[in-house]
């Protein structure tokens, strides 16, 4: 989740359906430190009160952001619920990649974006199943944090406080 910049973001691009304000998807984002999530709860909150006093027209109900602390090697992708956009932004080594596309919710066009190895790689899921990869660019992140003296690290769940309705997209944003 970082500072939050992200999350707020793609909440504000998803926005609301039009006529009756439900918000257009469910983000989650988490990061291995408490601080980073607090901090971006709090900058949240501070961009939410910012549009709310905006004269200029901004929607007035966005999607809820919600903040976990833990490491994303330690989502349980039996478990966990499924995402239409995932965005990795740590390093993860190839071996990981498999499991970073469990995630993806089995929606044609879902795709993760993610620094892997050198590469920021797009994987979109298809219609039948398989997935397409592209290299978008060469880069150079710092890498997700393995949980420490671990070897079987115990696993977690993320489910929505609320449950999107179906054809509501889902937005996953890791730190």
């Amino acid at each position: 989740s970082g500072s939050g910049y992200l999350c707020s973001l793609v909440a504000y691009m998803l926005g609301v359906r039009a006529g009756d304000d439900e918000p257009l998807g469910v983000v989650h984002g988490i990061d291995y430190f408490e601080d980073n999530v607090e901090s971006a709860k709090s900058h949240t909150a501070a961009w939410r009160q910012s549009i709310l006093n905006s004269p200029t027209p901004h929607p007035k109900r966005l999607p809820e952001i919600e903040y976990i602390c833990g490491n994303g090697y330690q989502l349980d992708p039996a478990s966990s619920m499924k995402y239409d956009l995932i965005y990795v932004g740590a390093a993860v080594p190839m071996v990981r990649k498999s499991f970073l596309r469990e995630f993806l919710s089995t929606n044609e066009g879902s795709v993760l974006v993610a620094p892997v190895d050198a590469a920021f790689l797009k994987i979109v899921r298809l219609k039948d199943g398989t997935f397409q990869e592209q290299v978008i660019c060469q880069v150079a992140f710092a890498p997700m944090l393995d949980p420490p003296g671990l070897t079987a690290p115990p696993m977690f769940t993320i489910k929505p406080q609320i449950a999107p309705a179906p054809g509501i997209p889902s937005v996953f944003i890791s730190g």
